[in-house]
Formats: C-alpha cells, structure tokens, sequence
C-alpha cells in the first residue's frame, strides 16, 4: 500500500480521544527519546471526517536544541528514514518548543512518500507529530507516547 499523503503545509492537528502516557519529564520541551503511537491520514485534507487511513509509527529524537536529529519508521507500511532538524516552528500559531524537520524516506519507497515535513510539538507528556508537504495543511497527525 502507498502511503498516499496529499500536498500539504504544516498545521499542527490535536487528536482527540487519544490514551494516557507516562511519566512528564523535567523539561516539557524535550523532545528527546522514542516516540510511538497512531497515525492518522486523510487523503482528502478535509480533518473534519473520519481518517482515510490509520497505521502505527515509531519517532526517534536525539540531541537537543540545534542539535536535534531524528529518524522515523512506519512498520505496517514497512518504510521509514531520517529526521533531518530545520529549526523552530516560525508559523502563525507556533509554540514554544515546536521543531520542524525534513522526512527523508531511506527505506521502503514504494510504499512511502518522501520529502515530507514533520513538526513535532510537547503536549503535557505526549508528543504531537504532524506531517505536510509542499506547503499545504497537514494530511497525517498522531499523538505519541514515550516508549
């Protein structure tokens, strides 16, 4: 199955009905650590409906500040790659803490766009990941628990 994310610009998406997580850490912009939850996808950009798709996702965070790196994989669609940090959120409605990276899919290509951004943003002792590409609204979203 190709992951079939529309065009899209980040807009972080806070999913609703999501499950409880564990302990908050000491600083509650630490992004650092492995991340995994539910994606959800829709095809159409309209978040209103129900997803098109749903599939878990691992995140991976390490470094902090400038220094953030990451990797990302998708199991079920077995595909996955490298986080590459471009910097904080600079868009309306940003937070602090927000950190933009660069999706590059290094494994599994024909099962997975590439070239999509992900914003990851600290929620309480979750972690809001929210994917876009080309400049449109965010067409995948998860809320991620620490592993």
């Amino acid at each position: 199955m190709r992951l079939s994310i529309c065009t899209a610009a980040v807009a972080l998406v806070v999913l609703a009905g999501c499950g409880g997580s564990r302990g908050i850490p000491a600083d509650p912009y630490d992004l650092s650590g492995t991340w995994a939850g539910e994606g959800r996808q829709w095809n159409t950009m309209d978040r209103t409906g129900d997803p098109d798709d749903e599939w878990p996702l691992r995140v991976t965070v390490a470094g902090a500040g400038s220094s953030l790196s990451g990797s990302v994989e998708y199991p079920t669609l077995q595909c996955g790659g490298t986080l590459e940090y471009v910097g904080p959120n600079s868009d309306p409605g940003a937070q602090a803490g927000d950190a933009v990276f660069r999706e590059t899919i290094t494994y599994g290509t024909e099962n997975c766009a590439t070239g999509g951004t992900v914003l990851l943003r600290r929620s309480g002792r979750d972690m809001i990941y929210a994917w876009a590409i080309d400049g449109s609204v965010t067409t995948a979203a998860a809320r991620l628990e620490r592993e």
